[in-house]
């Protein structure tokens, strides 16, 4: 399975805390394997915070992590955080866009393929992907 960079926003440092939590749980029942998260939040005083708790591999972070952490940090408001994944998803994803769905999250930036990204999108803005209905 191919290594993917995903980027989540959310409205708390809770809700992505929440969501940090369900992808390791996700991990456990073998629905995708997390290869690294991290969770990055902007403060009330304006100052951002990370928190790091599993080692982004090389291999996915490379490339994407950079771009998808400027691309995070600029649209973070205070109060708001993203969450950082390296993910290799299962052949059907549903389980973990469904266990996410509740939390809210907006698609910041992926490395998916342009098909799986606008079906990842259009998940979590209740909106049809082009050719689902």
């Amino acid at each position: 399975m191919a290594k993917e960079f995903v980027v989540l926003g959310f409205d708390s440092r809770e809700l992505a805390e929440e969501a940090r939590s369900l992808g390791a749980e996700l991990d456990r029942e073998r629905v995708l394997q997390l290869d690294g998260a991290a969770l990055a939040y902007r403060r009330d005083d304006g100052r951002v915070e990370l928190v790091q708790p599993m080692r982004l591999s090389q291999a996915g972070a490379a490339s994407g992590a950079v771009a998808g952490t400027v691309l995070g940090m600029l649209l973070l408001e205070p109060g708001r955080a993203a969450l950082f994944l390296i993910v290799s998803v299962s052949a059907d994803p549903q389980k973990a866009i469904d266990a996410l769905r509740p939390l809210a999250p907006r698609v910041l930036h992926t490395t998916l393929d342009p098909a799986a990204d606008q079906r990842l999108l259009a998940a979590f803005t209740d909106t049809p992907a082009p050719g689902r209905p």
